[in-house]
């Protein structure tokens, strides 16, 4: 008996619903009424800019997955490391480093240049004393042998730049072309 009530009640629930058309004619919402936010509140944005289609100048979503480079700091540094977040992460982490050595590689090699041109400026001084060009000539060895060393430290830095760009690309889902390379690098705070 109770089960011939409950299948009553619901035959008649659903028969008034599917008699029902719904507001307007056709079912679902009157016609008056529309979807998305209003126009005024979107119309500062560029076309394309906020559903990620192409916009008027061409681009469009180039960073595939490569968008979780848009995680917060907090995510970044929580995020298991076999996602896409924690592999942004150790790049981040990579270039960071790869970044300040190269630049230290740099300025290294700008005074190792700077101590050759003073040195080679007193070699080829004639009023330099034999004892000054002998120091001078002593001090260039050095600094050749130092250059040498901070050109190495530089190549170092400059192939784990590559070595992370390279692991970046592949896990991308998408080419990393030069300009999603420099978004990624932007959302990250990285720059060389």
């Amino acid at each position: 008996m109770r089960i011939l009530l409950a299948g009553v009640c619901l035959l008649a629930l659903t028969g008034a619903a599917m008699a029902h058309p719904g507001h307007g004619a056709g079912g679902g919402p009157p016609a008056s009424v529309t979807f998305g936010p209003p126009a005024a509140a979107t119309a500062h944005i560029p076309n394309g800019v906020a559903n990620g289609q192409a916009n008027a100048n061409g681009g469009g979503n180039i960073l595939g997955n490569l968008n979780a480079a848009h995680a917060s700091p907090n995510a970044l540094a929580h995020a298991s490391p076999n996602s896409i977040v924690g592999k942004i992460a150790i790049y981040k982490t990579t270039m960071t480093g790869a970044i300040a050595a190269e630049n230290a590689a740099n300025t290294a090699i700008s005074a190792d240049n700077a101590r050759i041109a003073a040195d080679n400026a007193v070699i080829n001084n004639p009023a330099s004393t034999a004892a000054q060009v002998s120091a001078a000539q002593a001090d260039l060895t050095a600094a050749n042998t130092q250059l040498a060393t901070d050109q190495a430290a530089l190549a170092a830095a400059q192939a784990q730049i590559a070595a992370a760009e390279a692991a970046l690309a592949s896990v991308a889902n998408k080419p990393l072309t030069a300009d999603a390379l420099a978004k990624v690098n932007a959302l990250l705070g990285l720059s060389p």
